[in-house]
């Protein structure tokens, strides 16, 4: 990968092992896996579904679960 900085080992079958270790990826961590691999967040997500794992578009907070006529 050229935008990858010089001297790093990071590869993509690493990144694949990576995402094949989890079920589920929040937006912050394919974020950070994006960073540290050096390649754009959108490309770790497509490869995330492509893996057939989960992908949470948001982190979830307790007002999520409240009824709408509740708040």
């Amino acid at each position: 990968m050229s935008s990858q900085p010089s001297g790093t080992s990071l590869t993509v079958d690493e990144l694949e092992e990576r995402i094949a270790a989890k079920d589920s990826w929040s937006f912050k961590e394919c974020l950070a896996l994006a960073a540290e691999y050096g390649v754009k967040t959108r490309m770790v997500i497509l490869m995330v579904h492509s893996h057939g794992k989960t992908y949470i578009d948001r982190e979830e907070t307790p007002e999520d679960d409240l009824d709408p006529m509740d708040k």
